[in-house]
């Protein structure tokens, strides 16, 4: 897919070389660059189809903004995206604000520690060219916890990778089989369960047809969701989206 490599910038006091295992074994194509300069070049060519660069809190630009700039400048593909990745802010010398990450023109953030799905999401949404400001706030979030599922007479359980107020996507090795209809109790991070009615909407499966963007196992329609579940989980969705947020 065009556009689908991420670019580590690896010029921080803290290596990167920990995140690229991390993001390889999420099957994603992840390149590393030892200098600004490095970057420049490797954004530039087209061969390559960079669609996001990640640099450390610590990036040694002298302008930040000018630097992230010049990376939008001579990028081969279109809607280059940026990310920061590793302390949060303030955690550790020669960082610069949130908010100064943010103007400066960082989009997305992986501040650690992050989880797998978390992980993931942000890259996906960093690869995916869908930039604006509305469509980066979707009503869909990363979450890590377990779902069980009760479809006929029979019980599985899987673990949670998105969830919005519409449905969700849940991560198991052997998915049902799509248009099954599925009765699920989902527990948020505040330790509410939600129960719902779905359907199987579509699956992920290994094989040649698997999407690396998605972990292996299916997306899933809420059906019915009463208002106050609807509710509870609008608000954990938020609450974890702006947990992501650059300026944090």
């Amino acid at each position: 897919m065009a556009g689908s490599t991420v670019l580590l910038a690896d010029c921080g006091e803290t290596s990167m070389e920990l995140l690229a295992a991390r993001i390889g074994r999420l099957g994603l194509r992840v390149l590393r660059a030892k200098t600004p300069s490095d970057a420049y070049v490797a954004v530039s060519d087209g061969r390559l189809a960079v669609g996001a660069v990640v640099i450390p809190p610590d990036a040694p630009f002298a302008d930040l903004g000018k630097g992230l700039a010049r990376f939008r400048e001579v990028a081969s593909e279109p809607n280059l995206s940026v990310a920061v990745a590793g302390a949060r802010p303030g955690a550790m010398r020669g960082t610069v604000s949130a908010g100064a990450l943010a103007a400066a023109g960082v989009d997305f953030a992986i501040y650690e520690p992050i989880d797998a799905h978390a992980l993931r999401f942000q890259l996906n949404r960093a690869t995916a060219w869908r930039h604006s400001r509305q469509e980066r706030r979707a009503d869909r979030a990363p979450f890590v916890g377990e779902v069980r599922i009760r479809a006929g007479r029979r019980n599985k359980e899987g673990r949670l990778y998105t969830l919005s107020s519409h449905g969700a996507f849940i991560s198991l090795p052997a998915p049902c089989l799509r248009g099954t209809e599925l009765k699920l109790e989902i527990a948020l991070p505040d330790g509410a369960l939600v129960r719902a009615k779905g359907r199987v909407a579509m699956t992920n499966v290994r094989g040649n047809l698997q999407k690396k963007a998605l972990p292996v196992g299916m997306g899933i329609v809420f059906q019915g969701l009463k208002s106050n579940a609807q509710a509870r989980v609008a608000l954990a969705v938020r609450d974890r989206l702006e947990a992501l947020d650059v300026g944090c």
